[in-house]
């Protein structure tokens, strides 16, 4: 019986050796489901939700000074950034329509919250600038009452100067009724004097004469 006797050369005893740790070396690779990320130094932020309305820190109620009801013509968007009133000192050579257009505003709306605006002006005091529209009405039906209420103002300063001028007219017809009454006393006593110091001594000298005859 013979024998196979296997005689290994150094090149198929690497090729083994590299067979072998290749398997061996698949089987100890992990793999991980998750990444890495590299750590850095920030701020740490922990939000959550929360339900609810928010308020502001400073609020400022605006009310409709006209009475009755009016059409809104115009409006500002909710949550619109707008500009608020603010104060402003007068200086020499201004005028209500070149402050009107240095802070871009109407005159009128200037004058709206300045009723003394050329006083003020004059002895340089502050002067209220209008911030921006937020609401505009229609003024169909207010300037209807205005009109109407300019009209009753003019009827009523009419009918006070006619007034006055009728207790002017009346204050000279009682001096002229005064003066032609102590004009008349005056004459009465004249006539009183008259009468006493003649037409009395006459008459009473003739009664005399009467008497002794």
């Amino acid at each position: 019986m013979k024998k196979t006797i296997l005689i290994a050369t150094p090149m198929a005893l690497l090729l083994v050796v590299a067979i072998g740790c290749g398997y061996f070396s698949k089987k100890q690779v992990v793999s991980y489901k998750y990444g890495t990320e590299k750590v850095k130094n920030e701020q740490f932020i922990v939000a959550f939700s929360e339900g609810g309305q928010l308020e502001a820190v400073s609020s400022v109620k605006i009310e409709n000074e006209m009475d009755g009801s009016s059409t809104i013509v115009s409006i500002v968007d909710e949550g619109s950034t707008v500009k608020g009133p603010k104060q402003v000192q007068a200086q020499a050579g201004d005028t209500p329509a070149a402050l009107a257009k240095k802070h871009g505003v109407t005159e009128d709306a200037l004058r709206h919250v300045n009723p003394d605006l050329e006083q003020a002006i004059q002895d340089g005091e502050s002067i209220t600038i209008p911030g921006d529209l937020l609401v505009e009405l229609d003024p169909g039906s207010l300037k209807d009452k205005i009109l109407t209420q300019e009209i009753a103002v003019r009827t009523a300063k009419n009918s006070v100067t006619k007034a006055k001028n009728d207790l002017e007219i009346q204050k000279l017809r009682n001096q002229q009724n005064i003066d032609d009454a102590e004009i008349n006393v005056r004459f009465a006593k004249l006539d009183l004097d008259k009468f006493e110091d003649s037409d009395a001594r006459l008459k009473r000298e003739d009664f005399e004469g009467q008497l002794t005859n």
